[in-house]
């Protein structure tokens, strides 16, 4: 085989698989409850949870809490899986994030906050 055929067999796989990781759209999801936060003790694990619960969900009925505190850096492309949020019934809490770039939420329209947090 030559170099481009190699090179368009591998663009294939990567973009089957990050394309695969929403595989259909869900209307609703539960979210997390309120001081609920998603902690792992890798940040492939971290990732993999946040994804299982938000990917491909237009509705969280609850919240999304996103509290990763330590050296770990993050790119807003870690948390594609979330685009597909319309609606957030509770809170939306990003803290403790080390990003390298702006995290944003494109689809997102409505935050209802039914449940506020209290500091």
């Amino acid at each position: 085989m030559n170099f481009y055929c190699i090179l368009l067999i591998l663009l294939f796989f990567v973009f089957t698989i990050h394309c695969s990781a929403c595989p259909e759209l869900r209307d609703l999801c539960n979210g997390l409850r309120i001081r609920s936060f998603i902690s792992s003790t890798t940040k492939e694990d971290f990732l993999q949870a946040m994804s299982d619960e938000f990917c491909g969900c237009k509705v969280v009925d609850r919240s999304i809490n996103i509290n990763r505190p330590g050296n770990e850096t993050y790119s807003s492309r870690d948390f594609d899986f979330l685009s597909s949020v319309e609606e957030i019934g509770d809170t939306l809490l990003i803290q403790n994030l080390n990003l390298t770039d702006n995290l944003t939420l494109p689809n997102l329209r409505l935050i209802r906050g039914r449940n506020l947090l209290e500091y």
